[in-house]
């Protein structure tokens, strides 16, 4: 909030690899929501704040959050806004209903950001503005998330102990990458996909990352 955005993002990625490491998927929403925020609003990276988005609404799912989530999908239509105010207006109603449901209101942050999407969305779409948000507030939490970032419907619990992100993990690490370069393509920290690959190996009983990739290659590929 004070425009230390480098700082914030080192200490985000501090916290994230954190709370990997304790297996605390909330937590591991929440530093995804502000690291999303960071790339939308001051890195203008589209591509990486969509990524950090999605992986913020995958982990607070499951809790049923009503509070950081809608933040999330707030985030992701002021990234829609750009080339589809349409669709970015329905996704902020859904949000901004999810948390009205639950009797509670945007804190002043994130309510400035969510005024701020829906204004800019009714001034590109003029008269259609209130009937695109009307439908909007029909939404249920996973419709919403499908219309936000264009999947039918959320990924399902992965297999054997293993989180979502684990697996995705696990699977570049059997294809050959290194730790910088699954890091490069999930938009993570070093330190956090670190973290990943020493908890597929304690899950999966094993030693080291050959012995990791040959048990993806027979079991998850």
């Amino acid at each position: 909030m004070r425009g230390e955005t480098a700082r914030a993002r080192e200490l985000l990625d501090q916290a994230l690899a954190i709370q990997v490491a304790e297996g605390y998927c909330w937590g591991q929403g929440q530093a995804h929501l502000y690291l999303g925020i960071i790339a939308d609003s001051v890195a203008s990276d589209p591509q990486r704040a969509t990524s950090h988005y999605l992986q913020a609404v995958g982990c607070l799912r499951p809790y049923r959050d009503a509070t950081l989530l809608p933040v999330a999908l707030v985030g992701q239509a002021g990234v829609l806004a750009r080339r589809d105010p349409a669709r970015a207006h329905k996704v902020a109603a859904a949000a901004w209903s999810i948390r009205t449901r639950v009797g509670g209101e945007f804190a002043p942050f994130y309510r400035e950001r969510a005024e701020r999407v829906r204004a800019g969305c009714e001034a590109a779409l003029g008269p259609d503005a209130e009937r695109a948000w009307a439908e909007g507030e029909r939404l249920g939490v996973d419709d919403a998330i499908a219309l936000a970032f264009g999947t039918r419907r959320p990924r399902a619990p992965a297999p054997a102990g293993f989180s979502a992100r684990e697996l995705e993990v696990v699977r570049l690490v059997a294809e050959g990458h290194s730790n910088k370069a699954i890091a490069a393509h999930l938009h993570l920290s070093v330190r956090t996909v670190e973290s990943h690959v020493r908890h597929a190996l304690a899950k999966a009983g094993l030693d080291n990352r050959t012995q990791l990739a040959t048990w993806a290659r027979e079991r998850i590929q």
